[in-house]
């Protein structure tokens, strides 16, 4: 159940993540975060916190398993391995556009 909302978490931080980076505009029919009035880029902080959260929870509800060091380390290699398959995509579509 821990490893299923922090999953949750992880994808509320790579969509409000995402929406800022590709300037969307609506997500699932609604206004993207950071479009919502008063938010605009706060929601980078909130990034921030989503991200947090999910430590937060993993430490709460796994700190006693033998696991945890490892648990632990999962968001973080996760962002790593997206975050270079996003820079990979991008690279590959300019070059697609030449």
């Amino acid at each position: 159940m821990t490893v299923g909302w922090c999953i949750e978490w992880l994808q509320a931080f790579f969509l409000v993540a995402d929406d800022m980076m590709d300037h969307s505009i609506t997500r699932r029919g609604q206004p993207c975060w950071y479009k919502v009035p008063k938010v605009g880029l706060n929601a980078c902080n909130d990034c921030i916190v989503l991200e947090a959260c999910i430590y937060k929870i993993l430490k709460k509800h796994t700190k006693q398993l033998p696991c945890y060091v490892e648990a632990r380390t999962l968001p973080r290699t996760l962002l790593l391995l997206l975050s270079r398959a996003a820079r990979t995509r991008r690279s590959c579509l300019s070059c697609s556009m030449m």
